[in-house]
């Protein structure tokens, strides 16, 4: 079950990169559009062990507040594809291990 969830997870922009916050993000994917983002959503939440506490959708926009490893951060999907932005500075500690994380992921998938 893992390795077909693991075909159906695009990670192909995997990279860190800077907000318009000032922060930085995990971009993700560029391949999934606003209607595919809730499935990706819950696959990618699902590999990550992450879970939803709030769902803010608009028809250009998809910004979902989820906790990964307890902490808070955004999931969104917007013009520019799908990203995950710490939410606070606690989050924002655990960027570099989840990027690594995905990069091994991706690099392993069959």
């Amino acid at each position: 079950m893992l390795s077909r969830r693991r075909r159906k997870l695009p990670l192909e922009s995997l990279g860190i990169s800077d907000t318009a916050s000032g922060t930085f993000a995990i971009r993700l994917t560029n391949k999934v559009t606003p209607d595919e983002f809730a499935a990706y959503a819950r696959r990618l939440l699902a590999v990550l062990e992450g879970k939803v506490e709030k769902k803010m959708d608009s028809p250009f926009e998809r910004l979902w507040e989820v906790r990964i490893r307890q902490k808070p951060f955004w999931l969104a999907c917007d013009e520019a594809g799908v990203s995950l932005e710490p939410r606070d500075d606690e989050a924002r500690t655990l960027v570099p291990d989840l990027h690594q994380w995905l990069l091994d992921y991706r690099e392993t998938k069959s």
